[in-house]
């Protein structure tokens, strides 16, 4: 009985969920699913005066949750997604996703709390968040959004495209691809970078912005930054728009490696 999760015309009830009732006597105390049995609930009141459970009926009660909860989205568009709440509005509530770090906004009785995170896996198990896919002959793109039946791609242009994992050609390796800096450095995955040109650079008084390489595509460039709020932090770049970090202006990687090991011997003689 206290495994069973059970569904009424507007929430799932399982054991653990915070609710609070909605009407009776009893109207809006707070309390926690015990178990649940067929249109039965009981609850444990969060009540220093009632020290047993209740039982009550499935429709005297609906969900509440606190800012700070860590949630699983159970139905609707962002199912299987997880998260953190940051607000919580009249039947609303808005989690920042584990993954995308987005908003997400959901009815309460789509949301359960949870502590597992969501792997970022589509629902045939091929692609992951962040994968760089294949689109058409033409076109590449990173993921930055998994839903339960269709995924969101930045594609080199910038774009943001949705499609069916079905429509995917297939991923691509950029671990050992490499391209230019604005200095001629080469750069690759995992290396950090400065963006010195190009729609992402800094305006007048902000703050530079950097990020990490994800995945480079001949000239193109995916870069990963925390100051990024669109695209779960993916933007694209131009490689010549990019400054290795490290790298000193005028100089490329190797001299500047050459110059380090230069260093490091001089001062072990």
């Amino acid at each position: 009985v206290e495994s069973t999760t059970i569904k009424d015309n507007s929430h799932f009830f399982a054991p653990g969920d915070n609710v609070e009732v909605t009407e009776g006597e009893l109207v809006n105390l707070r309390g926690k699913v015990v178990s649940v049995d067929g249109p039965k609930v009981v609850m444990m009141p969060d009540h220093e005066e009632l020290k047993e459970p209740l039982t009550l009926n499935v429709a005297e009660l609906r969900k509440y949750f606190r800012p700070g909860d860590h949630v699983k989205m159970i139905s609707g568009r962002y199912e299987g997604d997880t998260g953190l709440i940051v607000r919580v509005e009249h039947n609303l509530v808005v989690v920042l996703s584990d993954l995308s770090m987005d908003e997400m906004k959901a009815r309460p009785r789509d949301v359960q709390l949870c502590a597992d995170i969501t792997t970022g896996v589509d629902s045939l198990g091929q692609f992951q968040f962040h994968d760089l896919v294949q689109l058409d002959q033409q076109n590449v793109g990173v993921i930055v959004r998994l839903e339960k039946e269709t995924m969101e791609v930045l594609n080199q242009h910038g774009k943001t495209v949705r499609v069916k994992p079905q429509a995917i050609q297939g991923k691509k390796d950029t671990r050992h691809s490499q391209a230019l800096d604005s200095q001629q450095n080469p750069i690759q995955c995992k290396d950090m970078v400065k963006i010195i040109d190009g729609p992402f650079a800094a305006k007048k008084n902000e703050e530079e912005k950097q990020g990490e390489i994800k995945h480079v595509y001949r000239s193109w460039v995916f870069v990963y930054s925390r100051k990024h709020v669109e695209n779960s932090g993916m933007l694209v770049c131009k490689a010549r728009h990019l400054l290795l970090i490290g790298a000193r202006a005028g100089s490329t990687r190797s001299e500047d490696l050459f110059l380090d090991v230069l260093f490091s011997s001089m001062t072990t003689i």
